[in-house]
């Protein structure tokens, strides 16, 4: 049986090939998912059950009266957008010359790597015994970030898994992305070609990587590929990049280098994701009881709501508020009704709402809000959403 995650995997080998260190400062760190995600995995699914039983997605999600899928215990409702784009992945596939196909392909190469945890699970895997040619397809539901199909770590790991696991003699490799929802100048569906030769020069490739991984204080390095990391919140690498960014500077316009201006720029959107990671990261930790020097856990500040909308109406026509100022596509918040009462002198009454706080937040002690004592505060937790997950 396949353990369910190799540490050396497909999936983070864009990763860990660069930062052989993210290997082992990974190791521990609690799995975070996010909306994105969960629906990235929900149409994962819901495309292999499309290509396992024959069914055109779109079709299948108009004639079903709710289509779910079960994302770790939660519950994910296929939405129109994403049965169509699923649709164009199942119709690429499907449209793939005959031979064998494979949905879901797991390959286990511990075996090829000298006991190495080397595998993964590719989306889609065809071969065509006429041209010898190995088909490796991989499905990305996220939209906001493209995914490059040329010299991609993640495709070429897939397809020398599939060439070394189900014995084909290949002659070569189409390695497909197909990403419906993200705009690129290829288009959704973007491929590249390599040889079955250039395929086994990359294993050694992932070979010497991946023995830089595993071995002792192995190298951090930062970049692009820190995006998913588990452990960025804590990687000095990053945080050494964003001191070194917080001490440039720049003067009035005739004066500033643009030069230094461009790296700081490209630098913006890691720095951002490390920020994210750093506050999930503390607020995971407090929620658990081990609050930061001088942070505490407190409930966000209350946000006022309607007790009952129709009650809300009722007394508008009673102080003779005409109803059609007092909507837009629903009831406006208390916020907004204040000011629209204002010009008719006329205050809200406080039993027409109720004040609701969203969570808790990690502020600095000087914060006057009291602190929440609780372990259970984790429940309440929702991980910040980054525009798509690892497996995309």
């Amino acid at each position: 049986m396949l353990p369910d995650h190799f540490e050396l995997g497909a999936s983070g080998a864009y990763r860990w090939m660069v930062c052989p260190g993210s290997i082992a400062a990974s190791r521990g760190m609690p799995d975070t998912s996010n909306v994105h995600s969960i629906e990235g995995t929900a149409a994962h699914q819901y495309a292999e059950l499309c290509l396992t039983n024959n069914l055109d997605p779109v079709e299948h999600f108009l004639s079903c009266t709710e289509a779910v899928q079960i994302v770790k215990g939660t519950e994910v409702t296929v939405t129109e957008e994403m049965a169509e784009a699923v649709k164009v992945y199942v119709d690429f596939v499907k449209a793939l010359p005959g031979g064998d196909k494979f949905v879901e392909h797991k390959f286990d190469l511990r075996q090829y790597f000298d006991g190495m945890p080397f595998g993964g699970t590719a989306d889609f895997v065809a071969y065509d015994h006429d041209s010898k040619t190995l088909y490796v397809i991989d499905y990305k539901h996220g939209k906001g970030h493209a995914v490059e199909v040329e010299n991609n770590s993640q495709l070429k790991y897939y397809a020398l898994g599939a060439m070394l696991t189900l014995g084909y003699a290949v002659q070569d490799v189409v390695m497909v992305v197909v990403q419906p929802r993200c705009n690129h100048p290829d288009g959704q569906v973007r491929q590249s070609v390599l040889s079955a030769v250039e395929l086994l020069d990359f294993m050694e490739e992932l070979r010497e990587a991946g023995k830089r991984a595993l071995a002792n204080n192995a190298p951090r390095v930062s970049g692009e590929h820190c995006r998913f990391c588990k452990a960025a919140a804590l990687c000095p690498e990053l945080a050494g990049a964003a001191q070194a960014m917080a001490k440039a500077e720049f003067g009035p316009v005739v004066e500033y280098d643009a030069a230094k201006l461009k790296v700081s720029l490209d630098m913006l959107p890691l720095l951002e994701h490390w920020i994210k990671s750093v506050r999930e990261f503390a607020y995971n930790e407090a929620s658990r009881g081990r609050c930061p020097p001088g942070y505490k856990l407190v409930e966000k500040r209350a946000t006022r709501k309607w007790t009952d909308d129709f009650l809300v109406e009722n007394w508008l026509k009673s102080h003779d508020i005409d109803l059609e100022v007092c909507h837009e596509t629903k009831l406006k918040s208390p916020a907004q009704m204040e000011k629209v009462l204002k010009p008719f002198g006329v205050k809200l009454d406080d039993t027409l709402c109720t004040k609701e706080s969203s969570g808790y937040t990690l502020v600095p002690e000087s914060d006057k809000r009291p602190e929440v004592r609780t372990l259970t505060a984790a429940a309440e937790f929702k991980p910040v959403e980054n525009q798509e997950s690892e497996n995309g």
